[in-house]
């Protein structure tokens, strides 16, 4: 059965979903500099005109990508496997990749969360969500929930169950991960103004339905 597990709290909920509030490796994230990125592209370019030169890519990112697609799954080995995945339709479809102001950092976070869902819808296997236990103290804030207040993180933990998968997302991505919403934008296809407002129509309705659990 699944279970949901924040810090030494056990509560079984919702059978298919794993939400794991604990301390654990982030993803690394993807901050680049303008001289980053314009070397990033330049690899790009290069990958394009030649396949070998993938490899550096490949080399700059397997592991954060690892790391991304680890904390929203439950299995390592099936973490490997998506991440193989994830590089292998990269490079399949690395000419379609053209420069419009997205970093290619942001295009492969962007595929591996597609096949992160893809893989969970597909294999009916449980989500998972791995938090770092001071990581939620933003969260709190946005949805002025005091630091006194009882069980906040028993509460948060219950109410996490009750999002969606895409709502789910983009908490993970702001606040669990603390990307700019920049970043988030990139990863999901979004404007930066609609990544907000998406963002904080969660934060919403998850203040709401935390402040009905008992």
């Amino acid at each position: 059965m699944a279970f949901l597990r924040l810090m030494d709290y056990e509560c079984k909920r919702r059978p298919m979903n794993i939400y794991s509030l604990t301390t654990v490796a982030q993803p690394s994230k993807y901050h680049l500099s303008p001289q980053q990125v314009e070397q990033e592209l330049q690899q790009v370019l290069a990958a394009q005109q030649d396949v070998k030169c993938f490899s550096v890519l490949y080399e700059r990112y397997y592991e954060p990508i690892l790391l991304f697609v680890h904390n929203r799954t439950e299995s390592k080995s099936s973490a490997i496997d998506i991440t193989s995945q994830v590089f292998f339709k990269a490079l399949d479809n690395l000419k379609k990749f053209r420069n419009e102001g997205v970093p290619f950092s942001a295009w492969l976070y962007r595929i591996a969360l597609n096949e992160v869902n893809k893989f969970h819808r597909k294999n009916n296997t449980q989500r998972t969500v791995n938090i770092e236990a001071d990581l939620t103290s933003g969260l709190f804030e946005e949805m002025e929930i005091k630091a006194e207040s009882a069980d906040r993180e028993r509460k948060l933990a219950e109410g996490l169950q009750q999002l969606d998968e895409e709502e789910l997302q983009y908490i993970e991505l702001r606040f669990f991960e603390e990307r700019a919403f920049k970043e988030i934008a990139d990863i999901c296809g979004l404007t930066e103004t609609n990544a907000k407002m998406k963002v904080y129509r969660v934060i919403e309705k998850l203040r709401k339905i935390i402040k009905k659990i008992h």
